[in-house]
């Protein structure tokens, strides 16, 4: 047992020899064979097929089955009754209220209080006033700010400026759901026409006042047509693109507009650290954000109503559920300061959707309050 024990020590090679001889001195074939594959295959990967390409071969049962599911027949009664695009109405009002981000650019590049308005002249304020008609009572400049809740009076000047850019988004967008379409004769027409969507809107709200329901499908099936994505709501995304566009250039000259508009440049600060493209673009995306939102959302079902001043009465009423505090308004005594008292001012207007119920008629549902500034019991009230 000793002899033998001895041999093998005899023959054992030093560990540093022998680690030294194991060393490859090149990478096995075998690997160079499986890196040479992998990029071969990479190389010859085919290039992605565009979606329209892949929608384009569907047949009409195929995109059935994606827009409604399995079970439901690809007929126009379907199609009216069918929700293949659907949202909760809370969810719509949470996409269509600009509140905050308004507030916010208005932060920005609003003025800072009353003093630096000082220099206005009585015409001047009066016409700040006139110009939110539906949106502001209509009471003489300083008789509004008396009035004005205490937490918020500071900043009254910014509170006239937000109203302003959501009465612009409103009128020009929400109440008028066609404004991109272009209105052409034809393939030659390169013009178009301008109140083509205004007199479309008009013949709409003909239709409702005929028969509610059927309306809110034509208007649904326009919007769904011209801005639909693929594959859910149409073949071709064609079209969604062309008015995606007309969109973007339309919203650029829109934020121009206002920011040199009267009134709103008397409310503007003059100097700050931020540059005029800076001002420009960050409004831009609002009115954007609001173009885009909406173009989508009106392709859903129902009629939407969006509702301010005149719709909610004069005074402050939580019960009729169509009225809010808006965000900063936090009187002393809640919602208990302002119920029953003179509405002053619009913050964030109202969004109802009308449904045709078979059973108990057309019903509307709100799905987002008006978000007002009432004013408040004092102890003199």
């Amino acid at each position: 047992m000793a002899k033998t024990k001895g041999a093998k020590q005899k023959i054992q090679a030093p560990k540093g020899t022998k680690r030294k001889a194991q060393k490859p001195s090149s990478p096995p074939p075998r690997k160079q064979k499986a890196q040479k594959t992998e990029q071969d295959t990479e190389e010859t990967k085919p290039a992605p097929r565009p979606i329209e390409d892949a929608v384009a071969l569907l047949t009409s049962d195929e995109l059935a089955r994606i827009r409604y599911g399995d079970g439901y027949p690809f007929n126009l009664w379907d199609r009216k009754i069918g929700d293949w695009l659907v949202k909760s109405n809370d969810e719509i009002g949470r996409e269509l209220r600009n509140e905050i981000s308004i507030r916010r650019w208005v932060d920005y590049f609003g003025v800072e209080n009353v003093k630096d308005v000082k220099h206005l002249s009585d015409d001047q304020k009066k016409k700040i006033i006139s110009s939110l008609d539906g949106w502001c009572v209509q009471i003489p400049w300083n008789s509004l700010l008396n009035r004005f809740p205490f937490c918020v009076k500071k900043d009254f000047t910014k509170y006239l400026l937000c109203v302003l850019i959501e009465k612009d988004i409103v009128t020009k967008m929400y109440d008028n759901p066609f404004w991109y379409l272009d209105g052409k004769k034809g393939p030659d027409d390169e013009e178009g026409d301008e109140t083509f969507g205004q007199r479309l809107k008009y013949l709409l709200d003909r239709f409702v006042e005929a028969d509610p329901g059927d309306a809110s499908l034509l208007r649904s099936d326009i919007s769904r047509l011209a801005n639909g994505t693929l594959p859910c709501q149409v073949r071709s995304g064609v079209w969604g693109k062309y008015h995606a566009e007309r969109r973007t250039r339309q919203v650029e000259q829109w934020a121009a507009d206002f920011i040199a508009s009267e009134p709103a440049c008397w409310l503007l600060r003059q100097n700050n650290t931020f540059s005029e493209q800076d001002r420009h673009e960050i409004l831009t995306d609002i009115y954007r954000w609001s173009a885009e939102k909406w173009a989508h959302i009106s392709s859903l079902r129902g009629n939407y109503n969006f509702y301010q001043l005149p719709d909610l009465g004069k005074t402050f009423n939580k019960e009729s559920g169509l009225v809010k505090r808006a965000n900063d308004h936090v009187p002393p005594f809640g919602d208990e300061s302002v119920e029953g008292m003179r509405i002053l001012l619009v913050v964030c207007g109202g969004i109802r959707v009308q449904w045709e119920n078979p059973d108990q008629g057309d019903e509307f549902y709100v799905c987002a309050k008006a978000s007002v500034l009432a004013q408040e019991k004092t102890m003199y009230h």
